[in-house]
C-alpha cells in the first residue's frame, strides 16, 4: 500500500496494488471502483467537501475520482515523472489542487486546468503540506530543502535547507492544526523538526 485518504462519512479510500478499494466504516462493505489503477498509486486526498478524491499516479498524470458516482471524472496530465504528493486548497471558491513530482516541479491545477509550473526544486520532490488557512503551501525534496510557498502569488515565502554534509530525504510535512505558522518535517532517517514560519532562524524542536 503506498497511499491512502479519509473521509469523514464513514468510509475511506486506500491504494493497494493497481486497484483503488473503498471501505465503508464500520460495517467492513468492500468496494473497488477501478481495477486498472496505472501502476503505483503513490498518495490519495480528498478534497475538503469530500466530494472529489485525487489519486498520485505512476504514469505522470493526477487522476480525480468523483467520490459519490465512483468514477473517473478528470485526467491531469502535466507532469512528465511520477507524482509524489497531493495538496488541495479547500478554501478555494473551484476546485484547486497542487501535485508534487520526480520531475522537480509543482503544479497549481484550478476547475481541473493547469494555471502554474512552480521550479525551484532542483532535486525529486517527495511531500507537500497546506497550512490550516491555506495561505502557505509546503514542499520537501530528497537533498532535504524546503521551500514554503505563498498560495495566492506562487511566490517562495522562504526556503530551508540542511548543511550538505547531512542531506537525508524531507519524506513528509505537515501544519499544526489550527495554527498557520508551526510546522513539522520528517525525514528519511527517522528524525524530525519541529519548525515556526514566524521565527526561521532554525527549528524549535527535533528528534
Amino acid at each position: 500500500m503506498a497511499g491512502m485518504g479519509i473521509l469523514p462519512r464513514r468510509s475511506y479510500m486506500k491504494a493497494t496494488g493497481r486497484r483503488l478499494v473503498r471501505w465503508m466504516v464500520p460495517d467492513g462493505c468492500l468496494e473497488v471502483p477501478r481495477e486498472e489503477t496505472a501502476g503505483c498509486v503513490f498518495q490519495l486526498r480528498f478534497s475538503g467537501d469530500g466530494t472529489h478524491l485525487a489519486s498520485a499516479t505512476m504514469d505522470s498524470t493526477v487522476e480525480v475520482w468523483d467520490h459519490a458516482q465512483r468514477r473517473l471524472c478528470h485526467t491531469l496530465d502535466g507532469h512528465s515523472e511520477i507524482v509524489t504528493s497531493l495538496a488541495w486548497v479547500n478554501s478555494a471558491y473551484e476546485p484547486t489542487l497542487f501535485s508534487a513530482s520526480l520531475d522537480k516541479t509543482i503544479r497549481l491545477w484550478r476547475n481541473w486546468q493547469g494555471v502554474w509550473v512552480l521550479r525551484e526544486h532542483t532535486d525529486w520532490i517527495r511531500c507537500l503540506g497546506i497550512s490550516p488557512d491555506d495561505a502557505t503551501l509546503l514542499s520537501g525534496c530528497v537533498s532535504s530543502r524546503i521551500f514554503g510557498w505563498d498560495v495566492a502569488s506562487g511566490r517562495v515565502k522562504f526556503s530551508l535547507g540542511t548543511d550538505s554534509a547531512n542531506l537525508c530525504s524531507v519524506s513528509s510535512l505537515a501544519f499544526m492544526d489550527h495554527n498557520p505558522f508551526v510546522f513539522v518535517s520528517g525525514l528519511r532517517d527517522g528524525a524530525w523538526h519541529l519548525w515556526d514560519a514566524r521565527s526561521l532562524g532554525g527549528h524549535i524542536c527535533e528528534a
